[in-house]
């Protein structure tokens, strides 16, 4: 899977790849400094265009990230851009069959149609599902169309099963970094399985073995990594929420002293902070094994390990969350890490390993119907107020919206579908039901050949923006070749849909965007496309003085509720607005004049 490093190391040019012989001399290549879209990972890539055509990509050294390595499918799969099937002019449907037609009017249509159903119906009759593979930008204007353009919080994407957020919660994110893995001492992945779903954190894992690390692999089927692995412990497929919940039964059941967030002054607070445990006061751990298939003493071996442990990271699946038991995985996680002192320092910590490139992105985004952009619930009044001062006076709605499943199943008479394909979720034939449907995509879907106006959009090597991965580094993506003739950035697309619904939008580019993020949503508070630089920044975003005294921007590599609570939500926008990281040159072209 990381067989292709061995082309781009070859110091002589004898080892070639069979995608990119003969198609061209490496000095007629276009290289542009971006970010892999294929994983959450979001490694760090050259991305190589000729005659406007995507070549190849190569690695990028990100230290943090990727560590200089890129995988097979980072590197070669990259059909999604060349690809003759791509969209190229708005389609409307006229007597059953989809038609070509101008942007103004496949626009027009959109704008029109979405505010009489809501004149109608009431906005609660318009939805939107957003997508995990578009950039922060785009999500974030996504769900300020539905929000303000039409009044209504009915807007979500496909994602794990979270429990929901209490104010002052933290959110459901990876504590910890991906580099943060060289500092663990224990590393145990739970329904996990990063070198299928996430291959750089696989070799992340690997080196750290190497440097002394020990690896638990709990899980349903066999790993790579099982022969790695200090304890290997199976349960029965599904089972992976009830795992947790017994770890989390047997350290309730069992005398371990309390981790120093849990003692002192600040005990009681962390522990009301605490995720509940929805299986019971404290479960009973004999009979949870005996429903998973683990056994027992493995599971009590484990404890033993994580309580004396000088920092465990514990990291599952997403996809893991969806099972029929993982409700609460999320929230059992967080506790074992808490509850065994396994938080808030380098190297420990418990999170999701998670999918899409942005899946992350999506979240701190507000694509959700509960939660606004920074996980700010929608009933929150100095939430609202906030967005509201920026938005132009247009607060969004305070009562939660309907979730991806509730729209699909006809909540909604409107849908809005930009980047997804919810035919993979339900039966196509059910998206036949919707009074209207717009798709906006790269390709004609499933979702998109039974929809009302298809929006042609472009791939990210076409656009700039940002995304977010799997461990809260934000990182820049760079347009790298000439949008497809007749397609559009979705930012764009949004920004015409908007002015059909009357919204007096001005955006110039994403940078703008980014910018109104930056002011908006309290973890990315002061956050900017220069501020960026060439490697990303994590959040929360926190401002930092260095010894000259020069303010400058600083992303945690760990996370603890001090940090999202104690200032990080109150902190002002950064002063000099453009101001770069120390030691982190902008990227070229970033300075005055650069194309929005």
């Amino acid at each position: 899977i990381f067989s292709g490093n061995v082309v781009e190391m070859c110091p002589v040019g004898a080892l070639t790849a069979k995608s990119f012989r003969f198609m061209g001399r490496p000095w007629e290549l276009k290289r542009t400094p971006s970010v892999c879209g294929n994983c959450a990972v979001g490694c760090n890539v050259l991305v190589d265009v000729r005659v406007d055509k995507v070549q190849r990509q190569y690695s990028r050294t990100n230290d943090d990230i990727d560590d200089g390595w890129l995988c097979d499918r980072g590197r070669w799969d990259l059909a999604a851009f060349n690809s003759p099937e791509r969209l190229r002019t708005p389609l409307v449907r006229r007597g059953g069959q989809l038609q070509p037609t101008t942007w103004d009017d496949a626009l027009t249509l959109v704008g029109q149609r979405l505010a009489e159903i809501a004149r109608h119906s009431g906005p609660q009759a318009v939805g939107g599902i957003g997508s995990t593979h578009t950039t922060n930008e785009e999500a974030y204007l996504f769900q300020k169309l539905l929000r303000t353009g039409i009044g209504t919080n009915n807007v979500d994407h496909w994602h794990g099963s979270f429990p929901d957020q209490r104010d002052g919660d933290l959110p459901w994110v990876w504590t910890g970094s991906i580099a943060g893995l060289d500092r663990a001492s224990h590393i145990v992945l739970l329904g996990a399985d990063p070198y299928e779903r996430q291959p750089i954190v696989d070799l992340r894992i690997r080196k750290a073995i190497r440097a002394g690390a020990q690896l638990i692999v709990v899980t349903s089927e066999p790993l790579r990594l099982d022969r790695l692995a200090t304890s290997v412990i199976r349960y029965q497929p599904g089972q992976t929420g009830i795992v947790a919940r017994a770890l989390r039964a047997l350290i309730a059941s069992e005398p371990h002293p309390l981790p120093p967030l849990l003692r002192g002054e600040g005990g009681p607070e962390a522990f009301s902070a605490l995720p509940p445990d929805a299986g019971g006061p404290e479960g009973d751990a004999a009979a949870l094994a005996g429903q998973a298939g683990v056994e027992l003493e493995a599971l009590r071996a484990l404890v033993r390990t994580l309580v004396g442990a000088r920092a465990a990271t514990l990291l599952y699946d997403e996809r893991a969350t969806r099972e029929p038991s993982g409700a609460n995985l999320a929230a059992d996680a967080l506790a074992v890490a808490l509850l065994t002192g396994n938080f808030g320092q380098p190297g420990a910590g418990a999170g999701p390993l998670l999918g899409a490139v942005n899946s992350l992105g999506a979240r701190d985004m507000g694509l959700l119907p509960d939660l606004l952009p920074g996980y700010v619930g929608v009933g929150d009044e100095a939430g609202r107020g906030r967005l509201a001062r920026e938005w132009g006076g247009a607060e969004p709605p305070a009562m939660p919206g309907l979730g991806y499943a509730a729209m699909l199943a006809g909540g909604v008479k409107a849908l809005y579908v930009m980047g997804a394909d919810p035919a993979h979720h339900v039966d196509p034939a059910a998206l036949e039901h919707f009074d209207f449907l717009v798709v906006q995509d790269l390709f004609l879907t499933e979702t998109a050949q039974r929809a009302d106006v298809v929006l042609p959009a472009v791939a990210y090597a076409e656009k700039d923006g940002s995304f977010t991965n799997t461990e809260r580094c934000v990182q820049a993506v760079r347009r790298a070749m000439i949008p497809l003739p007749g397609a559009r950035a979705d930012w764009e697309i949004l920004g015409g849909v908007a002015r059909a619904l009357g919204l007096r939008w001005s955006y110039r580019g994403p940078s703008d965007v980014l910018a109104e993020i930056g002011r908006v949503v309290p973890i990315y508070a002061g956050l900017t496309r220069r501020a960026l630089g060439a490697r990303g920044l994590r959040w929360p975003i926190m401002l930092a003085q260095d010894e000259d005294g020069a303010i400058r921007l600083a992303g945690s590599d760990h996370l603890t509720w001090d940090m999202l609570q104690q200032g990080v939500s109150n902190s002002p926008p950064l002063a000099t607005g453009d101001a770069a990281p120390a030691g982190s040159p902008p990227l070229a072209g970033e300075g005055q004049g650069e194309r929005s």
